[in-house]
């Protein structure tokens, strides 16, 4: 297998897969597009526009590609993902026809209720799918996993080491009320719920998994950072409008938050650990185990 090098061109990687050449035939245009975790870009060519991600070395290993294109491919199917065209989970490259006119989900100030509802209805067509599976996602497990090797790099200790060690704690109590586990998508960030022409798409499906319904939701409300109305509106949305049930929901909701916190911190270190280049994951942990701290 010829290897496809992250760091190198897309002419490289359309060279090593010719079928990606294939399907977007003559190429017009190439854009690089932000992205944490991996690369990504834009493709325009004669058979349309296109979205190209290759992986970073900073993820090798680290993400299963294979539940990836399961959980892309039924989000297209259930018409809330765009069609994937080409996906090789060994080289961890996956190319998407592009949506037209895209925005990311509005957030902070910008942030509107009825996306956030639309949001919640959305998530629960993916919570109640019956055919995608998965290993269920454990944050408790998980954090506890990991914090030893942040601590002994150096990159986890003090106030912010206590913090942690209180929302596993928190995860541990919280898992063991929890109910069955559902298809999740467990990245919600705003750049991952695309606003097209009305219509709420979701993409990047590299974390998607089972897990406790609470987790989408609070991650959605917290990286959007939804206020009162937006969120309340969230929960309704998944409640299908059912405004007694979304306030029996808040609560557990709430106190996922910290939880969805501490686990994007560890995985911030342990990408600045990892050498990836993409943003300064000191500050995006810092911030949100202070926002961790703060709900405590």
């Amino acid at each position: 297998m010829k290897p496809v090098s992250p760091a190198g061109s897309v002419p490289d990687v359309l060279v090593a897969l010719p079928e990606l050449q294939r399907v977007i035939g003559p190429i017009c245009a190439i854009a690089a597009l932000s992205g944490f975790g991996n690369e990504v870009f834009r493709v325009d060519g004669d058979r349309g526009s296109f979205i190209l991600r290759i992986e970073r070395p900073s993820l090798k290993g680290r993400v299963d590609r294979h539940l990836e294109a399961a959980y892309a491919r039924r989000a297209a199917a259930l018409g809330f993902g765009p069609q994937v065209l080409f996906a090789d989970p060994a080289r961890g490259v996956m190319l998407l026809r592009a949506v037209p006119d895209a925005r990311p989900l509005g957030a902070g100030d910008a942030a509107d209720p009825a996306e956030a509802a639309q949001l919640g209805a959305l998530l629960r067509r993916l919570h109640t799918d019956v055919t995608l599976s998965g290993a269920r996602f454990d944050p408790a497990a998980w954090l506890a996993a990991r914090r030893p090797a942040l601590v002994a790099a150096g990159l986890l200790d003090g106030d912010a080491l206590a913090v942690a060690r209180s929302v596993e704690d928190l995860a541990r109590q919280e898992g063991g009320a929890a109910g069955p586990a559902v298809p999740s998508h467990c990245d919600l960030v705003p750049q991952n719920v695309l606003l097209s022409q009305g219509r709420l798409w979701l993409i990047d499906f590299e974390y998607a998994g089972r897990a406790d319904p609470a987790w989408d939701l609070a991650y959605a409300g917290l990286e959007a950072a939804y206020g009162g109305a937006a969120r309340m509106a969230l929960l309704a949305g998944y409640c299908a409008g059912d405004l007694a049930a979304a306030a029996r929901l808040a609560p557990r909701v709430a106190r996922m938050r910290p939880v969805c916190d501490v686990v994007s911190a560890f995985w911030a270190l342990e990408q600045m650990a990892a050498g990836n280049p993409a943003a300064d994951f000191a500050s995006y942990a810092d911030t949100r185990l202070a926002r961790a701290a703060g709900a405590l």
